[in-house]
């Protein structure tokens, strides 16, 4: 395996006639080029906002400079999108089809999309650009997962279909408090695609946000067993608390970048936008100070840590720049410690060192590690591996000394692919945890082309597929 970029979500890529792959690193994060053999990436197409606010599955048509992608405009529903079309000599992007998505295209001369679950055709015009006839269904009940714009079915280059059916469900998960000892409790009785659970300074309220339809922050009651919503939406994430409980900065790209906002806990759409620049921002820790801690995000430069003040116009101050990338900054309760993610022995491990950034930082994981967080009294630092919740003993004054990780205990908890934490250690020393069902088996659908027709295999292979 080569590494050729940075995609830390992969929201699909392509290869181009000319040896350069056409990527989506990131839902919001528009395309970007590459060259096969690894290079500075360069962004192609930026999303403009809510209206075009996501460009992803990238296929590139033979025989020309061309790409299709399913541009989300928004909706509630998949089939609010529409297929746009990139044109790399020219540089001109427009829509090809509205009311479709997860564009492919299949030799010879058919264009592939997605309407309403249903797997369709319709001949495609190369040269023109155009449709030349009408759409016609191929596969009804294909399986589709409409937070993440993706249909399941591939197509090759010699005419070859494979395809998923099913019914998409949003994935059920629920709030588990975990011991050190691996027993789990339910901690709430519902069950939502919760993703993360960050708990409230008071210990009555869990802050999360949910993969439905609108991916929007919620805060939940404990004692009441009740959500209520935090943010407006669409497409909020990462719910950090401040010291007194009474706001949340959140992270959410509806400006086409993720961009770090700020809400009340006890009113909905009094939200202040904290960060505006073209980047992506990943809000990990509210400091005792007041101050915000975030990760910063690039796909031609990587991730650097930064501080700003929760409030509009404010100056970011930089944390730590290296030539590697560096993340999930975490912050012991006294303030001494700071604990973060990096990649500069070519996969992630965590750190930790003094804070204000001085002395030596000391290496904690061994095998991977990242999701760091701090025990209550600051004396032990947690971190995740897999399936694994891991600690660490960590002292000393100037220089931190760190004893040899343990496992906790393992299981099947929730883990996403943006660079904060998606769990919480309460005060009793209990971890909250977002527990994973276990993923539903479905069969592979093969239909081959055989020069002048297609056949379908009568063999199917039973899978587990993973859904982004």
């Amino acid at each position: 395996a080569q590494d050729i970029a940075d995609a830390q979500q992969f929201f699909g890529g392509c290869w181009l006639d000319d040896d350069n792959i056409v990527f989506a690193p990131r839902f919001a994060g528009g395309l970007w080029r590459v060259e096969a053999t690894g290079s500075v990436p360069m962004q192609l197409t930026r999303p403009r906002g809510r209206a075009d606010a996501a460009h992803v599955w990238p296929t590139c048509l033979p025989g020309s400079r061309t790409v299709l992608y399913s541009q989300w405009r928004g909706g509630t529903q998949v089939d609010d999108s529409a297929i746009g079309y990139y044109q790399a000599d020219t540089r001109r992007q427009g829509v090809l089809l509205a009311g479709a998505f997860h564009p492919r295209y299949l030799h010879p001369g058919t264009l592939l999309f997605v309407r309403t679950g249903t797997l369709m055709a319709a001949p495609l015009d190369l040269a023109a650009l155009k449709l030349s006839g009408a759409a016609r269904p191929l596969y009804a009940g294909l399986l589709a997962n409409e937070n993440s714009q993706v249909a399941f079915y591939e197509t090759s280059n010699s005419g070859h279909l494979v395809f998923i059916r099913g019914r998409y469900e949003q994935p059920v998960r629920r709030l588990v408090w975990v011991d050190r000892h691996g027993k789990v409790e339910p901690a709430s009785a519902l069950r939502r695609p919760f993703s993360l659970s960050r708990i409230a300074p008071d210990g009555r309220r869990v802050a999360t946000w949910l993969q439905d339809a609108e991916v929007a922050v919620w805060q939940l009651d404990l004692s009441l067993d009740r959500l209520s919503r935090l943010s407006r939406g669409m497409d909020d994430h990462s719910p950090v608390w401040s010291p007194d409980g009474r706001r949340v900065a959140f992270d959410s790209s509806r400006t086409g970048n993720y961009e770090i906002y700020v809400a009340a806990s006890d009113t909905i759409g009094a939200e202040t936008a904290v960060t505006s620049r073209r980047r992506d921002h990943f809000v990990n820790a509210w400091l005792p100070d007041g101050r915000l801690a975030f990760t910063d995000h690039s796909i031609a430069e990587g991730c650097d840590l930064w501080l700003i003040e929760p409030r509009p116009d404010a100056q970011p101050e930089l944390l730590l720049r290296t030539p590697f990338n560096e993340s999930e900054p975490a912050f012991s309760a006294d303030g001494r410690w700071i604990a973060y993610v990096s990649d500069d022995t070519r996969q992630k491990e965590v750190y930790v060192q003094r804070f204000p950034l001085s002395g030596p930082r000391v290496q904690v994981s061994h095998e991977g590690g990242e999701e760091p967080l701090w025990s209550r009294d600051g004396n032990e630092l947690y971190f995740r591996n897999g399936r694994q919740v891991l600690a660490a003993l960590v002292s000393g004054d100037t220089a931190p000394r760190v004893s040899q990780p343990v496992v906790l205990f393992e299981g099947r908890f929730h883990f996403n692919l943006y660079p904060t934490n998606t769990y919480d250690v309460g005060a009793d020393g209990r971890f909250l945890m977002v527990e994973e069902p276990a993923p539903t088996p479905r069969a592979v659908h093969v239909v081959l082309y055989l020069g002048d027709s297609w056949r379908k295999l009568a063999s199917q292979a039973s899978i587990t597929p993973q859904m982004p």
